[in-house]
């Protein structure tokens, strides 16, 4: 997956943009907006999890997309849903004694009560 740099143009506003700018409402055209704001990394994460429906580590989501983005990249992000409480560490296991006594963790969907 190659992650394109978001474009420096201007936000876009509606097609109502010139009668909310008298009124003082500008409004944003969000179907630009959002991919401006939303994380790729974040994305595939998200898109891969769902699409194997079991939890996933930072190695394996880096194999799935073919090594792009790197590793640390996927790393960052899992954390960062974790932090967000979307998803969570559900596993750590062992890794191969050739990669020495590190521990490989697993993330997925975080629990949510219902209210």
């Amino acid at each position: 997956m190659v992650v394109a740099a978001p474009s420096t143009k201007p936000l876009p506003l509606s097609a109502r943009a010139e009668d909310d700018k008298a009124s003082g409402n500008e409004r944003v055209d969000w179907s630009l907006l959002v991919p401006r704001l939303v994380n790729p990394i974040k994305v595939l994460i998200i898109e891969s999890m769902l699409w194997i429906e079991r939890p996933l580590s930072a190695t394996e989501l880096e194999k799935l997309s073919g090594g792009q983005p790197i590793l640390n990249s996927i790393w960052y992000h899992l954390e960062s849903l974790a932090d967000l409480g979307i998803l969570e560490i559900v596993e750590k296991r062992k890794m191969r004694k050739s990669q020495g006594s590190t521990k490989e963790t697993f993330f997925f969907f975080a629990v949510r009560q219902q209210r």
